[in-house]
């Protein structure tokens, strides 16, 4: 008996001493009550821990590239890393392709910008840029094609009247000189020259239009003109001439003829 009741009391100081404990930290009351005996506890935030992989890697490097309008364009990015995701862009705005491949049938102004590529994965993304650039070649355009040629001219000049007759003027006092020409193409200009007897090509000022005219008041006049039709294809040229002719004077007295 007398040992039975010195584990009990023995117990007994062992409770006493607890519940003294307990009065002094508050903490041990709710450790006490989930049957434990420890020391305050101290409260932790638990940091996510970040994936661990390879992130993706691009090998490909970057080079702009210029085009003409029509052409295709076929661009290949490679890059490394597990599960890799790939999403383009054009000027900033995600375009609809999911592949490392860029492919353009036919390219055209609108195709032309500043293009992304953004592969990624869990472990991050690894961007790679270019410009494209699309050019417009200027369009073939055909040189002029002179349809009808300018007429050449026949004057007459009578001498007892002072006068040029033109023979394709029908108005008074027909001497009114005109040249025409007839072409097709576009964007077509004009210009006319006198050419010389020897040869020498003079362009004849504001003559720049279709048709040219002048009056006929002098012999000099006569001669070979020609017009130039010229675009951005190239140029033809025509000629037409004007003979001036007098007319002979017939004397109704010749030397040595008697006078009725």
């Amino acid at each position: 008996m007398a040992i039975k009741t010195w584990i009990i009391a023995l117990t007994s100081a062992a409770i006493i001493i607890m519940f003294q404990n307990c009065a002094k930290n508050p903490n041990l009351n709710q450790q006490a009550s989930n049957g434990t005996a420890t020391s305050a506890s101290t409260a932790t935030t638990t940091q996510p821990t970040p994936p661990s992989g390879q992130a993706p890697q691009i090998l490909s490097s970057a080079q702009n590239i210029t085009v003409a309008a029509g052409q295709p364009v076929d661009v290949a990015i490679t890059a490394t890393g597990p599960n890799l995701q790939y999403q383009w862009l054009l000027n900033s705005q995600p375009i609809n392709n999911a592949t490392n491949t860029l492919s353009i049938a036919s390219a055209a102004a609108a195709n032309a910008g500043t293009y992304t590529l953004n592969v990624s994965n869990a472990y991050g993304t690894a961007p790679i840029s270019f410009t494209l650039n699309v050019t417009t070649p200027n369009p073939v355009i055909a040189p002029p094609v002179i349809t009808t040629a300018p007429a050449s001219v026949t004057a007459i000049y009578d001498a007892t009247i002072n006068t040029f007759n033109v023979s394709n003027d029908t108005t008074p006092p027909y001497d009114l000189v005109v040249f025409n020409v007839t072409a097709s193409g576009t964007n077509l200009t004009y210009q006319w020259y006198k050419v010389s007897s020897t040869g020498t090509v003079t362009a004849i000022p504001n003559a720049t239009q279709a048709t040219y005219s002048f009056t006929l008041n002098a012999f000099g006049l006569g001669g070979t003109y020609r017009v130039v039709v010229t675009n951005a294809g190239g140029s033809v040229y025509a000629d037409a001439g004007l003979s001036v002719h007098v007319v002979p004077i017939i004397d109704p007295y010749p030397p040595n003829k008697p006078i009725p």
